[in-house]
């Protein structure tokens, strides 16, 4: 067990100095926080105990603040990787780890103890959740997903079929998971479930009106941030990017998103209308793997875990440098692949340009004026002259001065 009292104590301190400042004082700020560590492979910041799952020099460690002091737990051997922490009681910290190995499962650390007692054995274990409209935990695995309402008596969701599943979320009786990028979703907080006909995602998070948004990041065409406003049972793409990694919390309107990479830092905020707006730090050049609202200071904040560790953000909401935002005209095209009607999203663009539709030798099939709608439906096999045959096909973007702005292909199959 080893203790970083200097290193917890200048946290606390900066901290403690967040705390008596005003948040529209300063730009964007961010700073280090957390256990020192190679890897921060979970985080327990809304309850007592604030806990993580480190690995540093091959070890796997719990690491709970006790008492303003970064306290170490080896489970034993080189440890087990520590997937997810929940708060049981006020004596049981939850914890859900494992490798691959016979010791793989949720297992129960007693805080005045010290000890582990393992609750339930699950191999190859994804996540553990916790609902607060039903009261329920849920537990993931690369075969099955469980549910609890004690923590102690665990049952398999039949409904739910097997296969791997990796993420939670849920928003009032609303409940989504994913399973081998399927999206399921309940609508009676979990006393059954359905299947949705979502294009295969990577990750899904509800905000707390009720938007639940999902990552496409499989080197696609329509890799990129899709939203559902009806509870997952309908989709669009908010907009089309490579690399992103991560859904973190909302602010508002106001959405935080992460990158595996970026040109510069791989944070940034997605406004209320839809515009790519960076948070440019240098602790934020490493690729994001994790982010939540960091719930220590009294300010609009958010943590970030990425490969050099876990820092928290504060002061974003500021951020109106127009030099920020990226991707300042898009053409969001779905489905792609298209059949029939392919539906056309305009982002960042102002009105009286055209789109010009050109087949993949130069030849321009097609104008559309643009007048002041930002979404419309073309039906490709009606309102071409000749009709389209099956094919790609490229849409540019063009201002009102004629200037090409974006371009996006598209295939047609008949």
């Amino acid at each position: 067990m080893k203790c970083h009292p200097e290193e917890l104590f200048m946290k606390a301190m900066i901290i403690f100095f967040l705390a008596l400042v005003s948040s529209s004082a300063f730009a964007l700020e961010c700073y280090p926080y957390g256990p020192n560590a190679d890897e921060i492979t979970a985080v327990q910041l809304a309850a007592f105990p604030e806990s993580y799952g480190i690995i540093r020099e091959a070890q796997k460690k719990l690491v709970i603040n006790e008492s303003g002091l970064y306290q170490e737990y080896d489970f034993g051997g080189g440890g087990l990787t520590i997937k997810s922490l929940l708060p049981m009681d006020g004596n049981t910290l939850m914890v859900l780890m494992g490798d691959g190995t016979y010791s793989d499962g949720l297992w129960l650390f007693d805080l005045n103890e010290h000890t582990w007692t393992v609750e339930e054995w699950y191999a190859f274990p994804n996540f553990l959740a916790y609902c607060m409209h039903n009261c329920t935990y849920y537990l993931g695995t690369q075969e099955y997903m469980f549910s609890s309402g004690d923590a102690d008596t665990w049952n398999r969701i039949w409904d739910l079929g097997e296969g791997s599943f990796t993420c939670f979320t849920g928003f009032e009786e609303h409940l989504a998971c994913m399973k081998d990028n399927e999206v399921w979703i309940s609508h009676d907080a979990g006393q059954s479930w359905q299947s949705t006909t979502a294009p295969g995602f990577e990750s899904i998070r509800y905000t707390d009106s009720g938007i639940l948004y999902a990552i496409m990041s499989r080197g696609s065409d329509s890799d990129g941030l899709w939203r559902s406003g009806d509870f997952g049972a309908n989709w669009e793409v908010v907009f089309y990017v490579s690399n992103l990694s991560c859904i973190g919390p909302n602010f508002d309107q106001k959405l935080i998103l992460g990158f595996s990479q970026a040109e510069s830092s791989t944070v940034y905020l997605k406004d209320q209308y839809d515009n790519l707006i960076l948070l440019d730090h240098p602790y934020m050049q490493s690729p994001s793997r994790q982010m939540d609202i960091f719930p220590l200071v009294n300010t609009p904040s958010f943590y970030v875990v990425n490969d050099n560790g876990l820092y928290y953000l504060t002061d974003f909401l500021e951020t109106t440098n127009e030099e920020a935002l990226i991707c300042p005209a898009t053409i969001c095209l779905y489905p792609n692949p298209a059949k029939d009607m392919l539906s056309i999203k305009l982002c960042n663009s102002e009105p009286g340009g055209s789109l010009i539709l050109y087949n993949l030798r130069g030849q321009m099939l097609r104008t559309l004026a643009i007048a002041s709608a930002k979404q419309f439906n073309w039906d490709l096999l009606q309102d071409t002259d000749p009709p389209l045959g099956s094919g790609v096909y490229l849409i540019q973007l063009l201002d009102a001065s004629g200037k090409i702005l974006t371009s996006r292909k598209f295939t047609l199959i008949k």
